[in-house]
């Protein structure tokens, strides 16, 4: 699932992964929110969700969290990856549940207190084509010849 990510000035997309805290989290979505910094990675309350699953053994730049400690979505922007063996602060709880697209320098656009709005990204269906092209054509053709 794509979702999107828009403040007044800034969007970017996140693609989340296919398991269930995402889709969890895509049934509560519009959401609209205040940016947060935490650590030096971005926040977003999300208090609507209240689910707990195992964290993540390594998350690297651009991931997407649910961090269930401060009921937040965070996209982790420290240039350092974080391993579960080497550090203890609250990510330690925290799954991945997908990536930014966005890179690290438009992430470092985003400010503190920045209102910010998520939202599904509506994926266009294919169709199956009615007309071929040629039967299109004669009717542009027909319509062009009662217009003029």
């Amino acid at each position: 699932m794509k979702i999107a990510f828009k403040t007044l000035s800034y969007g970017f997309y996140a693609e989340l992964n296919d398991i269930p805290i995402a889709a969890e989290i895509g049934r509560f979505l519009p959401l609209e929110s205040r940016i947060e910094i935490e650590d030096g990675n971005i926040c977003v309350p999300f208090s609507v969700v209240n689910i707990n699953i195992a964290g993540a053994a390594n998350i690297n730049q651009r991931d997407v969290l649910w961090c269930p400690q401060k009921k937040c979505l965070s996209i982790y922007i420290r240039p350092e990856s974080w391993d579960s063996s080497k550090d203890t602060d609250f990510y330690k709880n925290c799954p991945v549940i997908g990536k930014t697209l966005a890179s690290i320098e438009e992430l470092r656009q985003l400010c503190a207190e920045d209102e910010v709005n998520i939202s599904v990204v509506e994926e266009l269906k294919a169709f199956n084509r009615i007309l071929s092209q040629g039967d299109i054509d004669t009717l542009v053709s027909q319509l062009l010849n009662r217009a003029g």
